[in-house]
C-alpha cells in the first residue's frame, strides 16, 4: 500500500454527475469519471479495531460523467458531490470493496487522531489520471460544531 496523504478539501464547485443504478457500487461503466455516495453508520463513528468493511456502510447513489455527442447532458447533475468541507484522501489504484474499506478505515482513525467530526457520509469519487484510474475518499466535515 503507498502512504496515504490526508488532506482537509474546501471544494468550491459540485462534481455533477449522471446519476445511474447501482447493482454493485465497485463496478462502473466506462466513464473517465464518476462517484459513489454510502451512508455510513454513525454509531460506529469511534470504532478503531475490527473488521473495515464494517464501517463502510451501504451505497445508496451513484453516477458517472456521461458527455452527450451535444456537448451537453440533461442528466448531468442529477447525482453531485456538493461543494463543502472534506476530509480527502486518495490512492492510486482502481477502487475495490478491499481497497475502499481499508482507505475509508484509515481515514476514520486519522479524523478521530486530528480531532475531526465527520458525517455519516462517504463519497468515492473515481477518475482517470496519467498513471491509470485512481479513487479519493472524500468524508464531509461537521460544520459548526453539530
Amino acid at each position: 500500500m503507498d502512504t496515504l496523504v490526508f488532506r482537509n478539501l474546501d471544494l468550491r464547485a459540485p462534481f455533477e454527475y449522471t446519476k445511474i443504478a447501482l447493482a454493485d457500487p465497485f463496478v462502473f461503466p466506462a466513464a473517465p469519471e464518476g462517484a459513489v455516495l454510502f451512508q455510513l453508520d454513525s454509531h460506529l463513528y469511534t470504532e478503531l479495531e475490527g473488521d473495515p468493511h464494517r464501517l463502510l456502510g451501504k451505497p445508496i447513489q451513484g453516477g458517472v460523467e456521461s458527455p452527450s455527442e451535444e456537448g451537453n447532458n440533461p442528466g448531468k447533475g442529477s447525482f453531485r458531490i456538493p461543494p463543502g468541507k472534506y476530509f480527502f484522501v486518495q490512492r492510486r489504484e482502481p477502487p475495490s470493496l478491499e481497497a475502499v474499506a481499508q482507505v475509508n478505515a484509515e481515514a476514520q482513525r486519522e479524523a478521530l487522531w486530528r480531532g475531526l467530526h465527520l458525517t455519516d457520509r462517504l463519497y468515492v469519487r473515481f477518475l482517470v489520471e496519467e498513471e491509470g484510474l485512481v479513487f479519493q475518499i472524500l468524508r464531509p466535515l461537521v460544520q459548526g460544531g453539530e
